[in-house]
């Protein structure tokens, strides 16, 4: 499906499911994933207890119904850094693929048909916009991406 691109916060989204980009390593203090925290500690909680007891791998995807919305934190990264806007990328983008082809299955089965997301992949995980939101409408068939913009800037790349 085509991405539908919103100047709004994400955390405000009048969608019920808010998928973001996560680590698979523990860490879930920066981007919009530090945001979730403050918002939703219950999509951060849930998190770390799928690390600590299972471990994360790429790909994978956690929902958390947390009330309002409904936080699917998705596995994209295998590690973090702070050093993207020197251009590291840590983004996997079979990963991301992985991880939107799951939340379509789950969109097919539960009948949810739109999904907010930021610009996944871009910010620490320093990753390409062109190539993300290219996997995004190739593997979005049930649901319709909402990609918000706090301040109305498409990442480049």
């Amino acid at each position: 499906m085509t991405v539908e691109i919103r100047h709004g916060n994400l955390l405000e989204a009048r969608e019920r499911h808010i998928l973001h980009g996560c680590n698979a390593s523990g860490g879930f203090g920066k981007g919009v994933a530090e945001q979730i925290k403050a918002t939703y500690p219950a999509a951060c909680d849930a998190y770390r207890a799928e690390y600590r007891t299972h471990g994360l791998r790429l790909g994978q995807t956690i929902f958390v119904d947390c009330g309002r919305h409904v936080v699917v934190n998705c596995i994209t990264q295998a590690f973090y850094g702070h050093d993207a806007p020197n251009g590291a990328v840590y983004v996997d983008y079979e990963a991301v693929r992985l991880a939107f082809r799951a939340v379509d299955d789950r969109a097919r089965r539960d009948g949810f048909s739109e999904v907010a997301l930021p610009f996944i992949g871009t910010g620490y995980a320093g990753g390409s916009w062109a190539r993300i939101s290219a996997i995004l409408e190739e593997e979005a068939r049930w649901f319709a991406p909402v990609v918000y913009s706090i301040d109305g800037r498409i990442p480049r790349g």
